[in-house]
């Protein structure tokens, strides 16, 4: 049932995010962004649309990620400031007894906004990064700053690797 439910949302909310891209351009990227990276549970891979957005319409891979990275860094502030506000959460991420949420934190602690940029650009099933960095009460100019450059790094990093890629391997095969 719960699956069902989850399964709908995700399908709705993909067709959702693509129709928008598709009616707003660049607008559309950038609302798209904000809205998959504030939350911590829906793993809908942003690059995929990006990457479609890019065959569709042929703008710069830098402009797009320019879009999409800005979008996803606001994006990442909403939860950002849910960890911030979030007693509760901070009581139930004190006393959690996961390894990797003890050991992101401990990163997060020892490296601040190096940890963050490295967590950001890895792509992770599960974005608990501005949780973590809210409830351990990070600099939020730091924090928006980090999750900027680094949103924009990773989503430009996929755009150009799949566009040299595709074309590298058209060209292999005499299509380009």
């Amino acid at each position: 049932m719960a699956s069902d439910i989850l399964s709908g949302f995700l399908s709705w909310f993909s067709t959702t995010g693509a129709s928008t891209i598709a009616q707003f351009g660049l607008l559309g990227i950038f609302a798209t962004a904000i809205a998959l990276n504030a939350t911590v549970f829906f793993g809908i891979p942003m690059e995929i649309l990006l990457i479609a957005f890019y065959y569709s319409t042929r703008i710069d891979p830098l402009i797009i990620a320019l879009a999409a990275g800005s979008g996803a860094a606001i994006g990442e502030m909403i939860i950002f400031y849910a960890g911030w506000k979030s007693k509760w959460l901070s009581g139930k991420v004190e006393k959690s007894k996961s390894k990797l949420l003890q050991k992101v934190r401990r990163e997060i602690n020892a490296k601040g906004p190096i940890a963050e940029f490295i967590l950001f650009v890895i792509p992770l099933p599960i974005d608990f990064v501005g949780i973590m960095c809210g409830i351990m009460k990070m600099n939020p100019l730091k924090f928006f700053l980090t999750a900027l450059i680094a949103k924009i790094a990773r989503y430009y990093l996929v755009m150009a690797l799949v566009v040299w890629g595709i074309g590298l391997i058209a060209r292999l095969f005499g299509f380009g």
